[in-house]
């Protein structure tokens, strides 16, 4: 009895130096900084607890000590964070990040929700690291020109608004597709910003080829966005830099919070700091500086357990006036006023069904969209477009392993145009249009063109096999034509390995510039060729390769030169043929902390434009581009980020001018060109770099960053101008440095 006793008192006296302390501390999205409830919280060899509806979380009794804590709920990234408890006080509360939830961007060759195992390139990048590419202004369909496969197009460039150049096409070989549906343009005025924020984007699938039936109308490559639903959490942010300003606004309709709402709209900023950038003595002024908006705004319903509804609206804004004062002699009417307006807005409403055998989704778009180019010297081109359309895609487990998935569409576009306008140039035309001297195209009048597009394919899955058989037709029906594409497709895991195959034909129809006024045109045909591979070669870094054949035939060409078609009832022939091969590798490391990635692509574009006419490269060719980037996040509680970007590409293919012939009845000098593409620009590289500063509030949070592209000022030519009897040439670059500089607030 004496014992015991002494043994309660010795326990009693003890209790207060044994006691521990309370640790408390908030889990939230990385992404968006909202609460994350009914997140599993450990402390590493001891308690275990759940965040509640507000993302909060408490150990009430730790012993002083050092420990790792960690913080889970799929389908986030779970993460690690360190926790000292010292005796005297509680530490303070910790904020533990989640990352990944909301988009990831398929890279190289793999398309979304396809079945497993992963293709070459199916390496998925997170929200988190796509956002803080450095270069990119935390936009995703920016930081996507840092895969393999994209050229470099440079920003404020004639190539930058075109679009995306894949594997050494033009843009118009590849489609941007939002929801299913492609749209006219991705990026505002010099590609300074996509026309989706971030915020808006579900998950990006970049396929630079072979890409699977349910897909067409490209000859080379598709990017194709997923756009988001808004969170059942009531939640937004405000933002302000050099680029633009923008609001964003999402959260539940109703307390049974089925249904939710996203909200977003931006402004350009680039109109108030670019007059500082721009030389004073110049020739060329601005009488509208360029700005931009657009706009975004999506509802979601969740019908029943298996239906989800979806509504979503979103349009742009672009527009520019400038005046130039230099005198031309070649090309007198370049002198005087110019303007350009750009705008489009489109409507996407979906139902989709979600069983355990059957998913079919079912869409309707309807879209607007317009161009006012107008100058003094009685040139224009005004061109308004009004479409519609329909598309539905099922997927069926017939038995397993077995699987098929069919579809098909039906777009209707009518245009109304008044051209006035010189013949623009096409595929190594190495001559820009004379205002003054080409006759132009005339042409007013309103035109009609459906498409229309049918698949199929069979899947097969068991074990390390997946394979795919199938095939699209893709009617062009304003051309009368209509073609069937087979496509396949088979993947193998084979160990840490997974070895992928594809082959099919893709078409391009002709809807490029004036080629939709000719309707004895036919589409452009590809057969695309791909074989890759993917090893892990240790935890958290993975190698992958992808080498690629396409054959060309039906290209569209000049029936003769471009001067001389001005005015001719038929000036393009199907007749010209090329070819594109080469190989991607892809290096990818990542960590609790860290993100980094090194593309190369190695690749050669040719072409001949007659059978009796010598093999060139295509415009865009660029024979080598290595990309590097890397970000290391740091500091307490994460909350500095710092990365770099560099990247190192083969010039653009230009083709030189060799003399110049003086014509008197016109009083101008004519040039003469030496071999189509047989030079380049100069070798071009840069350095990015972006920097983050977060700091974390009771429930909000304000990020700083500064977003730098080429911080060492190497701007790269990418064309030359001459002197007016071409005896001087002059290179004409990219804007040498793009800060940016900006500040998030969010809740």
């Amino acid at each position: 009895m004496k014992l015991l006793l002494t043994t309660v008192l010795v326990l009693a006296t003890a209790a207060p130096a044994l006691a521990g302390q309370p640790v408390q501390g908030i889990v939230l999205d990385g992404s968006t900084a909202l609460p994350i409830p009914g997140a599993t919280v450990r402390i590493v060899g001891g308690a275990v607890t759940l965040t509640d509806k507000y993302g909060r979380f408490q150990f009430n009794d730790v012993a002083p000590g050092t420990y790792s804590v960690e913080a889970a709920k799929p389908p986030f990234q779970s993460i690690a964070d360190t926790l000292v408890v010292a005796a005297e006080s509680p530490p303070e509360p910790l904020q533990l990040l989640l990352i990944g939830e909301v988009a990831s961007v398929a890279l190289v060759e793999e398309a979304p929700k396809r079945p497993p195992p992963p293709a070459p390139g199916g390496t998925e990048v997170a929200r988190e690291e796509i956002t803080h590419v450095p270069g990119a202004r935390g936009d995703v369909l920016t930081a996507v020109q840092s895969l393999p496969g994209m050229a470099n197009v440079g920003t404020f460039t004639m190539n930058a608004g075109d679009g995306l150049i894949i594997r050494g096409s033009s843009p118009a070989d590849s489609r941007v597709l939002v929801d299913g549906f492609e749209v006219p343009l991705l990026y505002h005025f010099g590609a300074v910003q996509s026309i989706l924020p971030s915020e808006m984007i579900d998950d990006v699938s970049y396929q630079p080829g072979g890409f699977g039936v349910d897909e067409g109308r490209a000859s080379s490559g598709i990017v194709a966005v997923n756009t988001r639903r808004g969170s059942a959490q009531l939640g937004g942010f405000a933002e302000v830099s050099f680029i633009n300003g923008g609001l964003f606004l999402q959260g539940p309709i109703g307390s049974s919070r089925r249904a939710t709402f996203a909200v977003s709209a931006r402004r350009s900023l680039i109109d108030t700091f670019l007059p500082a950038v721009l030389p004073k003595d110049g020739s060329l002024s601005f009488t509208v500086l360029p700005k931009y908006y657009d706009w975004q705004a999506r509802v979601d319903w969740q019908a029943a357990d298996r239906w989800q509804l979806s509504a979503f609206l979103f349009g742009t804004y672009d527009g520019v006036a400038f005046a130039s004062t230099a005198d031309n002699p070649n090309d007198p009417a370049l002198t005087g006023d110019f303007k350009n307006d750009t705008q489009f807005t489109r409507f996407i409403a979906s139902a989709t069904y979600e069983g355990p055998r059957l998913r079919n989704r079912l869409s309707l778009t309807g879209d607007t969209s317009g161009l006012v180019f107008d100058t003094s010297a009685d040139r224009y081109a005004h061109f308004t477009a009004y479409g519609g359309g329909v598309r539905d895609e099922l997927r069926y487990t017939i038995i397993e392993p077995l699987s098929i998935k069919a579809g098909g569409e039906y777009l209707y576009q009518w245009w109304d145009l008044a051209i006035k306008f010189p013949r623009p140039p096409k595929e190594g035309d190495p001559m820009m249009p004379s205002f003054t001297f080409d006759p132009p195209v005339e042409t007013a009048g309103t035109y009609r063109v459906p498409n229309a597009a049918a698949w199929t394919a069979a899947e097969w899955q068991k074990g390390r096999w997946f394979l795919a058989a199938g095939g699209r037709y893709d009617g062009a029906l304003y051309n009368r034509s209509h073609i069937f594409q087979p496509r396949t497709e088979a993947k193998v895991t084979l160990g840490k390995n997974r070895v992928r195959a594809t082959a099919g034909l893709y078409t391009r129809p002709p809807q490029y510039n004036d080629e939709n006024l000719y309707p004895e045109l036919k589409p452009e045909r590809a057969w695309q060729f791909t074989l890759g591979g993917e090893r892990e070669l240790r935890e958290g870094l993975t190698a992958q390769a992808t080498a690629f054949y396409t054959d060309r035939r039906g290209l569209i060409v000049y029936a003769s030169n471009r001067a001389d078609a001005s005015n001719v009832d038929h000036p393009y022939v199907n007749r010209g043929t090329g070819r594109t091969y080469g190989a991607e590798l892809l290096l990818t490391t990542r960590g609790p902390s860290h993100f980094a990635w090194l593309a190369y692509t190695l690749s050669r574009s040719v072409r001949r434009d007659a059978p009796e006419m010598a093999e060139r490269l295509f415009d865009f060719d660029q024979t080598h581009n290595v990309i590097l980037v890397g970000s290391y996040r740091f500091g307490k509680q994460k909350h500095w980020q710092a990365g770099a970007r560099f990247q190192l590409t083969t010039g653009k293919p230009w083709t030189p001018v060799t003399g110049s012939v003086f014509n008197s009845d016109l009083n101008y000098y004519r040039p003469t060109y030496g071999t189509l593409n047989s030079e380049r620009t100069e070798l071009q590289h840069q350095l990015d770099v972006r920097i983050d500063r977060t700091w974390f509030f009771n429930k909000w949070r304000m990020k700083a960053f500064l977003d730098v592209q080429n911080v060492y000022l190497h701007p790269a030519a990418y064309a030359y101008q001459y002197s007016y009897d071409y005896s001087q040439k002059d290179a004409i670059k990219t804007i040498p440095i793009l800060p940016s500089l900006g500040l998030r607030g969010e809740f």
